[in-house]
Formats: C-alpha cells, structure tokens, sequence
C-alpha cells in the first residue's frame, strides 16, 4: 500500500475515511467499490497498527449478542457475506467451528441455557457434545476432565490481518487511495451554499501531512474515534478501552488442534480461547481487563504465565510446548454496550465507533450498512462512474 498520489492533496473526494483498521479499510472498499472517489487516511505509517493488529483470529456469530442490537444486526449481516468475500479476495480461511468446554455440572448446565438461547435467535446448528463425542472430533488433546461442550459450528478461523489489507488493496483497485501518517489536527466544515443542503457542501481536515477536501467524511479511528469526534462536537460516546492478552506457542503441523477451544462464556466475557492459527501456531487468549489509557503494552508476566497455565490444563498436549511469544491488544469499548453508528446529514459526516470485540466479523456487514446511509443521507454525491 502506497502513500497516496502527488494529486492527492489537490482533489475534493466524494468521501474520506478516517481510520485504517479493519472496520475503516472494509468502509474505504465498499464505498470504492461503489464508484465513490474515496479517501483513507490513517494516523500511523502503515495500516492495520491500532485496534485490529493485535486480535484473536476467529470470525465469530452474532446469536450471543442481543437481538435489539446494531451489533446482532450487522454481524448478521457479516455472516451472510464473510465467507462469499474472503473467497472472492483469495483470503485463507477455516470453517472449523468453536467448542466451549465445560468442567463442572453447573458449566454444563449454562451451556445447555446458552444453547437453547442460540435456537431461540435463529442458530439451528450448534449442539451440546458429550464427553464421548469430543473424542470423534478428533479432540483428544482436550483435558479428559471435560464434561461435555458446546459446539458451535459456524465459526471460522481466518487470517485477521490479511482481511483489512485485502480490502484496502481492493479499494485501491476501485480507484481508491490511501495516504499516511496522517493525524488528524483540525476539522473545518465549509458550506458555500447554505440554502441547497449539501449541494456545495464539504470538509477541509488539517493533519500532520497534508491537508485534504472531502464531501462526506467517515470517523472510524477506533480507539481514538472520540478525540476525532470531539474536534467536531461533543462526543456522544467514551471509549474505555479493554485490554486482552494473549500467548503465542510454537507452530504444529496443520489440523493439530482442528478445533478452537473456549470455556465456558460469562455475562462480561467470551472467554479465554486455545487455537490453532493458519499458519500452525497455537495461540491462547485474550483476558478481559479494562484501563484507561489508550496505550497498548506488552503483557505481563503474571499475565503470561496465567495464560500458559490456562493453555497446559486445557490442552496437555501443550505441556512441553515451547511459548515463543506474547502480545496484547486494546479494544475500544464504550460506556455503551452495541456499536454506535450515527450519520449527521448536516454535517456531511458519519461516525462509525463502539465496534468492540467483533470488529472482523461484523467489518463487512459495518461496511454494507454503512454504505447505505452514504446513498440514502448524500444521494448527490458525484461518483466516478457518471
């Protein structure tokens, strides 16, 4: 991915988006795609740094989320198209499913509640699994002090960082271009004809490289998308960042662990995981913590040492296992508890934030979605196709 063209800086764009994660690059495709003349500029000196370079890797469903939410809506809406698009990307992905595994009657218990929950919003897969049946799904390495599990089938193991840079490579394709290094300093709005709404209409955005003029801009920086929101208003969102870290083991030969692992979900968390990514590695994570600040950090060894104990009880196998790594990551968590996507027709702007946990399973369904409210709030936009 380049910096953009030397006529960048020059242009008015039909759209910018600000944010080159994995929810901001699937945005800047989708509107590429569209024949909109679109922007991204991105903070940092490459794409993929923030929120979505430190994940865990697995595209996973909406029937755990609540059915009044934006959130169920849209990754739904994800689940719909994920595994259309990764093929038409060439991305590497797995069908594998995920097992939630419960050690005690009052875990398998909740699983069996969380099950019926799952059929009561439309899941007509996934399936409780005795202790017998663990071993046909060539899930021996799980410890025999399991009881039984719940099996969810639609799950997928996917290639985190592939996903955003494939969209961003696709954009560009679509006549789309990206610049750099571009923190955003001032957001000025100009309407030179205040009696036609939006006819003459558009954003000048001031950053640390180059200054640039867009019709329409997209806040989807993540972490920081109420800092960038509070240049324009007063933010209607807080982002609390959570923390998850997470262990990496050596690499085993392909279809090691077939399956992720996860225990037994609580009403805060999806819990700890144990999986093999697609190049081999196992990986255990992510904790749940939340701080204040917006800094990433490396785990902590009590952390680590934490996670390796979870890794070994629940996978032997691991016992001689050499741990070759470790990284954490921040999600950007609200005071809310769904996504928050707004669109200020007035304003010419569209924030897209509280993407939490699920941001590369409900990317693209955020993107669709998002899409939509561009052609239905600016429909007279000049697209490059006209």
């Amino acid at each position: 991915v380049h910096g953009g063209s030397s006529s960048t800086l020059k242009q008015m764009w039909d759209a910018i988006v600000i944010g080159g994660g994995v929810v901001g690059c699937a945005v800047f495709r989708a509107l590429s795609i569209s024949g909109y003349k679109t922007l991204l500029i991105e903070r940092n000196p490459h794409l993929v740094g923030g929120v979505s370079a430190n994940n865990t890797g697995i595209a996973c469903t909406y029937e755990d989320t609540d059915p009044s939410s934006l959130e169920f809506q849209l990754l739904k809406l994800g689940n719909s198209i994920n595994e259309e698009t990764y093929k038409e990307l060439g991305l590497p992905y797995s069908p594998t499913g995920a097992l939630y595994i419960a050690y005690n009657k009052t875990e398998l218990e909740t699983l069996k509640s969380l099950l019926k929950q799952r059929k009561e919003k439309g899941d007509n897969t996934s399936e409780i699994v005795d202790k017998e049946k663990l071993s046909t799904l060539s899930l021996s390495k799980v410890n025999p002090n399991a009881l039984g599990a719940l099996f969810i089938k639609k799950e997928i193991t996917i290639e985190p960082w592939m996903l955003p840079i494939s969209c961003a490579s696709h954009g560009m394709d679509n006549g789309g271009e990206i610049k750099l290094s571009c923190n955003l300093k001032k957001a000025t709005f100009i309407n030179e004809n205040k009696d036609k709404k939006n006819s003459s209409s558009y954003w000048d955005l001031e950053t640390t490289n180059g200054s640039f003029k867009g019709k329409v801009v997209l806040n989807c920086t993540g972490l920081w998308v109420d800092e960038v929101e509070n240049l324009i208003r007063p933010s209607p969102i807080t982002i609390m960042p959570r923390r998850g870290d997470y262990v990496v083991f050596e690499r085993f030969p392909n279809g090691w662990l077939p399956v992720p692992i996860g225990h037994c979900p609580t009403p805060t968390s999806r819990g700890v995981y144990i999986w093999q990514t697609l190049h081999g590695n196992i990986i255990c994570g992510p904790t749940a913590e939340s701080q204040q600040s917006k800094v990433n950090s490396p785990p902590t060894n009590e952390s680590i040492n934490s996670l390796i104990s979870i890794a070994r009880n629940s996978v032997p196998a691991l016992l001689n296992a050499n741990v070759i790594g470790s990284y954490s990551g921040l999600r950007p968590g609200t005071q809310k508890t769904d996504y928050h996507i707004e669109v200020l027709p007035e304003k010419n702007w569209v924030l897209v934030g509280g993407i939490r946990s699920t941001g590369v399973t409900g990317s693209l369904g955020i993107a669709n979605y998002v899409l939509k409210l561009v052609e239905t709030n600016f429909s007279n936009l000049k697209l490059l196709n006209q």
